[in-house]
């Protein structure tokens, strides 16, 4: 099974499921915040230390597919160089585990599941689960003073300058921005999913919430256990809490006050 068909399959049930929420829950509440931007699939180091199976890397990895394993192939990073451990089955051997618990910081891990699926096709042709993470920082990157003092600025240049009324039912704004390495913001762009927003309104918006993210201080920037730091991607939000957006701009949860 393809990942990205899996994804998308995922995110049209999260539309009926958000559709229906919706009906339940009618009223318009407005929110403003900053979540942390994942990408589709990250582990932290402790899931990644307890890690013995393809299951315990992907949520959604399903061994009833599976009739024969053909290969499991794993691929990861040292210092530069890649390396492939191949197991026979989706039990982690000892040379994948050891590779994962040290693979490089912020290095993208490559998975490769080939199997013969369980079913009663006559033409029963191999199949591939493919899907890569990465391990996330020890600490993420924080505003100076922390979320208290991150709150604040937010209502001061954004939250303050916009009347409620501006805002419309089941709508949010949504701005990405990156800290780099070095703590500094960056590269602050309207995100792709919220680009449909009343657009006879949201450039005067867009251009408040841009501007309050272009002038914030520096901040720590994301760090592993070792010191190395990270560059990591932020979403700062205002808009209809119950949105449906929110289920497409990959953050974990909806934005609270």
């Amino acid at each position: 099974m393809n990942i990205r068909t899996l994804q998308i399959s995922i995110l049209i049930a999260t539309y009926f499921i958000c559709s229906a929420f919706i009906q339940k829950h009618p009223e318009f509440e407005l929110s403003f915040a900053v979540s942390r931007v994942y990408q589709p699939l990250s582990l932290d180091y402790d899931q990644l230390e307890e890690a013995t199976t393809i299951g315990d890397l992907h949520p959604h990895y399903n061994p009833a597919w599976v009739k024969k394993f053909i290969s499991v192939d794993i691929i990861t990073t040292h210092a530069g160089e890649i390396r492939s451990t191949i197991a026979l089955d989706d039990r982690l051997n000892t040379e994948q585990i050891n590779n994962l618990k040290t693979v490089d910081n912020g290095s993208e891990v490559a998975v490769n599941v080939k199997y013969i699926p369980d079913n009663s096709l006559i033409h029963n042709d191999p199949q591939e689960f493919t899907f890569n993470f990465v391990v996330n920082p020890h600490q993420e990157a924080f505003f100076p003073g922390g979320e208290r003092s991150l709150a604040n600025y937010i209502k001061i240049h954004v939250q303050d300058k916009i009347a409620s009324s501006h805002f419309k039912e089941h709508k949010v704004h949504a701005i990405q921005f990156s800290v780099d390495k070095s703590g500094e913001v960056s590269d602050a762009h309207i995100a792709e999913a919220a680009q449909h927003v009343y657009p006879e309104q949201s450039s005067a918006i867009n251009d408040i919430l841009i501007n309050a993210i272009c002038q914030m201080p520096r901040w720590m920037p994301a760090s592993y256990a070792d010191g190395t730091t990270a560059k990591q991607d932020f979403m700062l939000t205002a808009g209809d809490k119950y949105s449906c957006t929110y289920n497409l701009l990959n953050i974990r949860h909806l934005p609270v006050e």
